[in-house]
């Protein structure tokens, strides 16, 4: 991995510094211009037109732009200027701050304002370790009495709005943060179910945040939040021969209101097909056009597996499509990898390379004789894995996830795999010293890429680091013990760049 990164950060110089001289170049030019049309002899900073001082402060890091702040009124107003804050964050997409890294508009609607905040936001955890900003949210009545109880699916991406399911199938959204008249209730029935007048037994939900637009390559546009992008869900209707399998591809385009902000969203199904009733379907996962969930039933010869399915060619509502079968494998969380892996957690951490090493069928599932596969590597967790989803980062050319464990929190570093270059060994790292128990309660712990809340016995908030981070950096890992609550939430979403904490109570009190 160090050499793979290495390079790349040697090719970013390279195109920084590129840049720099031409600017550079521009700027000589200009005051010698200037030295001959004025008769001036020296001309400092200060001098240098706006527009030019704004395009090379886009080239520091934030923590500089807020230093000039307080050198002149000109290089104030320079720091002010949008195209500052916006190119600090292009440029330290994947290296200074993860992807996906999410706004609370589109890039296209934030204001300066916007833009400096969620930068300041990120980085306040560096120095500060500010407490974090808790917030209770009651559910509406109308949805959680009488015959139509909740399941939470947790938040949508962002942290703001908050997915639930009831026992009729649909699936409702409530926003944490309804921000203008647009949006006339907190709560949108988003994805009507597939199955009307069938109880729902279980259901999952999965997010496509850094691949929403090509099954190939890692797009830019998963930077930003919020953007369009592509889910997955599961509903298991019934028991046994009278049960239900769906598995649906939603994409989800988010509507803003007269200033801009953040509304709500509107969902298009783009595919739905099912599984035998034989089987029963659980946790599943998105990228690009594959799909995978894991699956359990008796003909399995009492040992589960996983299916991977390209969702662009399964013909509508059908069982007959061709499967990719991951077997041997207990994962309650399944990721799926760039380079055709895909990762699953629980006692242990594994990866599989399916592209090149698992069995594929177009046959019923029911009719498999499956072998098992070797996982292409493994590390044992100290206890079983205590989350119900994870969200995958992309930094330094890898893929980052954080994994809670009642033994400690660790990260796992997963090398980017290339056409030409064989992937590099992952690895497996305590992000936070000490054996902290993060157990018991999945629904109500949440982690970011460098911050994470665990809401248990005790409560308590975790900053963290990674390998190529500054010694500064490595300094402010701690953990911050919190007051208890007087009552355990079902709901509960982690902001990381607004340090907010989000707690939906059902009880409406």
């Amino acid at each position: 991995m160090s050499s793979r990164t290495t390079g790349q950060a040697v090719s970013e110089i390279r195109s920084i510094a590129s840049s720099v001289r031409k600017e550079a170049k521009r700027v000589v030019g200009r005051l010698q211009r200037q030295k001959r049309v004025t008769g001036e002899s020296s001309v400092n900073m200060d001098s240098l037109p706006l527009e030019l001082l704004a395009r090379i402060m886009g080239f520091l890091r934030w923590e500089d732009i807020l230093n000039l702040r307080t050198c002149s009124r000109n290089l104030q107003a320079a720091t002010n200027e949008r195209s500052v804050w916006a190119s600090i964050l292009e440029n330290g997409c994947g290296t200074t701050f993860p992807r996906p890294f999410y706004l609370p508009k589109s890039i296209q609607h934030c204001s300066t304002k916007d833009l400096e905040r969620a930068i300041r936001g990120w980085g306040a955890g560096l120095n500060d370790h500010p407490t974090p900003h808790f917030e209770i949210f009651p559910l509406s009545e109308a949805y959680v009495q009488g015959n139509n109880p909740l399941s939470p699916l947790g938040p949508l991406p962002g942290g703001r709005f908050f997915l639930y399911a009831t026992w009729e199938g649909d699936i409702w959204c409530h926003d944490s943060n309804p921000t203008s008249s647009d949006s006339e209730s907190p709560t949108q029935l988003l994805f009507p179910t597939p199955v009307p007048e069938s109880r729902l037994y279980e259901a999952h939900v999965a997010f496509d945040v850094l691949m929403p637009r090509s099954d190939s390559t890692l797009g830019e546009d998963s930077l930003i939040f919020p953007k369009e992008f592509n889910l997955i869900i599961t509903r298991c209707y019934g028991h046994d021969l009278d049960r239900v399998n769906s598995i649906e591809v939603w994409h989800l385009e988010p509507l803003h209101g007269s200033e801009g902000e953040l509304a709500r969203f509107s969902a298009t199904r783009l595919a739905v097909f099912r599984e035998e009733p034989v089987v029963e379907i659980g946790n599943c996962a998105i990228l690009g056009k594959y799909v995978a969930y894991t699956m359990d039933g008796d003909h399995l010869d009492s040992f589960s597996c996983f299916v991977i399915v390209d969702w662009t060619t399964t013909p509508p509502g059908s069982t007959v499509f061709p499967r990719v079968f991951v077997p041997d494998v207990r994962g309650k969380i399944l990721v799926l990898l760039p380079g055709k892996r895909i990762a699953a957690m629980q006692t242990s951490f594994r990866i599989w390379d399916w592209g090149r090493d698992c069995p594929r069928s177009t046959f019923l599932s029911s009719v498999q004789q499956i072998a098992r596969v070797t996982a292409a590597w493994k590390t044992t967790l100290e206890r079983p894995f205590e989350l119900h989803s994870v969200t995958p980062f992309l930094m330094h050319d890898s893929i980052r996830i954080v994994t809670p464990t009642s033994a400690g929190l660790f990260g796992v570093i997963i090398p980017l795999s290339r056409d030409d270059i064989p992937p590099l060994e992952p690895e497996m790292i305590r992000l936070v010293p000490g054996k902290h128990r993060l157990s018991g309660l999945p629904h109500c712990q949440g982690y970011g890429y460098r911050r994470g809340v665990f809401l248990g016995t005790p409560n308590i908030v975790l900053r963290y680091s990674w390998p190529e981070d500054t010694d500064e950096v490595l300094k402010w890992r701690s953990v911050l013990h919190l007051p208890p609550f007087r009552f355990t939430p079902q709901y509960f979403s982690f902001d990381e760049i607004s340090n907010r904490v989000s707690l939906f109570d059902d009880r409406t009190t």
